[in-house]
Protein backbone atom coordinates (compact mmCIF):
# COMPACT_ATOMS: atom_id res chain seq x y z
CA UNK A 1 0.00 0.00 0.00
CA UNK A 2 1.39 3.31 -1.08
CA UNK A 3 2.36 5.60 2.67
CA UNK A 4 0.17 8.82 1.18
CA UNK A 5 -2.65 6.50 1.59
CA UNK A 6 -1.86 6.06 5.15
CA UNK A 7 -1.24 9.41 5.64
CA UNK A 8 -4.43 10.76 4.42
CA UNK A 9 -5.80 7.62 6.62
CA UNK A 10 -4.86 8.85 9.72
CA UNK A 11 -5.33 12.90 9.34
CA UNK A 12 -7.59 14.15 11.90
CA UNK A 13 -9.53 16.65 9.98
CA UNK A 14 -12.13 19.36 11.42
CA UNK A 15 -14.61 20.82 9.31
CA UNK A 16 -17.02 23.84 9.64
CA UNK A 17 -20.55 23.78 8.76
CA UNK A 18 -20.52 24.52 4.73
CA UNK A 19 -21.26 23.22 1.84
CA UNK A 20 -20.37 19.61 1.00
CA UNK A 21 -19.05 20.36 -2.08
CA UNK A 22 -16.46 22.44 -0.94
CA UNK A 23 -15.36 19.95 0.92
CA UNK A 24 -14.94 17.38 -1.10
CA UNK A 25 -12.60 19.60 -3.27
CA UNK A 26 -10.65 20.29 -0.86
CA UNK A 27 -10.18 16.59 0.16
CA UNK A 28 -9.95 15.42 -3.29
CA UNK A 29 -7.43 18.96 -4.00
CA UNK A 30 -5.13 17.41 -0.42
CA UNK A 31 -5.09 13.83 -1.95
CA UNK A 32 -3.91 14.87 -5.40
CA UNK A 33 -1.89 16.70 -4.14
CA UNK A 34 -0.19 14.04 -1.34
CA UNK A 35 -0.21 11.53 -4.87
CA UNK A 36 2.37 14.24 -6.99
CA UNK A 37 4.65 14.41 -3.46
CA UNK A 38 5.56 10.49 -3.73
CA UNK A 39 8.60 9.16 -5.51
CA UNK A 40 6.83 7.29 -7.82
CA UNK A 41 3.84 9.73 -8.97
CA UNK A 42 4.00 9.62 -12.82
CA UNK A 43 2.50 12.58 -15.04
CA UNK A 44 -0.81 10.50 -15.09
CA UNK A 45 -0.99 11.50 -11.23
CA UNK A 46 -0.34 14.97 -12.25
CA UNK A 47 -3.01 14.95 -14.88
CA UNK A 48 -5.82 14.22 -12.41
CA UNK A 49 -5.46 17.32 -10.81
CA UNK A 50 -6.96 18.36 -13.90
CA UNK A 51 -10.25 17.86 -13.55
CA UNK A 52 -10.69 19.84 -9.76
CA UNK A 53 -9.44 22.82 -11.48
CA UNK A 54 -11.61 25.26 -13.75
CA UNK A 55 -10.29 26.26 -17.11
CA UNK A 56 -9.02 29.72 -15.95
CA UNK A 57 -7.64 28.66 -12.83
CA UNK A 58 -4.73 30.48 -11.09
CA UNK A 59 -2.40 28.98 -8.79
CA UNK A 60 -0.05 31.55 -6.46
CA UNK A 61 2.65 30.71 -3.77
CA UNK A 62 3.21 34.47 -2.40
CA UNK A 63 5.97 33.89 -0.59
CA UNK A 64 8.15 33.00 -3.69
CA UNK A 65 5.93 35.51 -6.10
CA UNK A 66 4.79 33.11 -8.26
CA UNK A 67 1.91 32.85 -10.22
CA UNK A 68 0.58 30.63 -13.21
CA UNK A 69 -2.54 31.11 -14.78
CA UNK A 70 -4.72 28.39 -16.37
CA UNK A 71 -5.48 24.92 -15.93
CA UNK A 72 -3.05 23.47 -18.24
CA UNK A 73 -0.22 25.81 -17.04
CA UNK A 74 -0.80 24.40 -13.56
CA UNK A 75 -0.64 21.06 -14.72
CA UNK A 76 2.28 21.64 -16.45
CA UNK A 77 4.26 23.10 -13.46
CA UNK A 78 2.95 20.62 -11.29
CA UNK A 79 4.70 18.30 -13.35
CA UNK A 80 7.76 19.55 -13.37
CA UNK A 81 8.27 18.97 -9.75
CA UNK A 82 7.98 14.83 -10.66
CA UNK A 83 10.88 12.78 -8.61
CA UNK A 84 11.84 15.99 -6.59
CA UNK A 85 9.94 14.62 -3.55
CA UNK A 86 9.52 11.16 -1.41
CA UNK A 87 8.04 9.89 1.21
CA UNK A 88 5.28 12.23 2.16
CA UNK A 89 3.40 12.31 5.70
CA UNK A 90 0.82 14.85 6.36
CA UNK A 91 -0.28 15.51 9.89
CA UNK A 92 -2.29 17.15 11.51
CA UNK A 93 -5.15 18.22 8.72
CA UNK A 94 -7.86 20.73 9.20
CA UNK A 95 -10.26 22.38 6.86
CA UNK A 96 -12.07 25.37 7.64
CA UNK A 97 -14.75 24.99 4.64
CA UNK A 98 -16.95 27.95 3.65
CA UNK A 99 -19.41 29.50 0.80
CA UNK A 100 -17.05 29.15 -2.06
CA UNK A 101 -13.55 28.62 -0.17
CA UNK A 102 -11.66 25.72 1.73
CA UNK A 103 -8.55 26.48 3.94
CA UNK A 104 -6.61 23.90 5.02
CA UNK A 105 -4.13 23.79 7.23
CA UNK A 106 -1.45 20.58 7.54
CA UNK A 107 1.98 19.37 8.85
CA UNK A 108 3.81 18.15 6.20
CA UNK A 109 7.31 15.95 6.37
CA UNK A 110 8.78 14.80 3.33
CA UNK A 111 12.20 13.98 1.62
CA UNK A 112 12.99 16.49 -0.97
CA UNK A 113 16.22 16.01 -4.01
CA UNK A 114 18.90 18.52 -4.40
CA UNK A 115 21.72 18.73 -5.12
CA UNK A 116 23.05 17.77 -2.45
CA UNK A 117 21.11 14.29 -2.66
CA UNK A 118 17.82 13.78 -0.82
CA UNK A 119 17.42 15.27 2.36
CA UNK A 120 14.47 15.40 5.01
CA UNK A 121 12.44 18.47 5.32
CA UNK A 122 9.30 19.72 7.70
CA UNK A 123 6.76 22.23 7.43
CA UNK A 124 3.42 23.71 8.32
CA UNK A 125 1.56 24.45 4.93
CA UNK A 126 -1.70 26.66 4.33
CA UNK A 127 -3.45 26.26 1.57
CA UNK A 128 -6.56 28.59 0.30
CA UNK A 129 -8.89 27.20 -2.52
CA UNK A 130 -10.98 29.40 -4.28
CA UNK A 131 -14.23 27.16 -5.41
CA UNK A 132 -17.06 28.00 -7.59
CA UNK A 133 -19.42 25.83 -9.36
CA UNK A 134 -17.24 22.70 -7.52
CA UNK A 135 -13.78 23.79 -9.74
CA UNK A 136 -10.90 25.05 -7.95
CA UNK A 137 -10.44 28.74 -9.92
CA UNK A 138 -8.04 29.61 -7.22
CA UNK A 139 -4.72 28.35 -5.51
CA UNK A 140 -2.88 30.42 -3.28
CA UNK A 141 0.01 28.24 -1.38
CA UNK A 142 1.82 29.34 2.19
CA UNK A 143 4.76 27.47 3.61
Amino acid sequence: MKSWVIAIACMAVAVAPASAQEAEVGEAYLAQLTRMWAQDATRDDVAELGPLLSVDATYAHPRVGAEISGRDAIVGAMGSFLGATREPRLTNAEFVVGEGIVVIGFDVAMETNGSDGWRPIQRRQVIVLRVVDGLIVRIEDYW
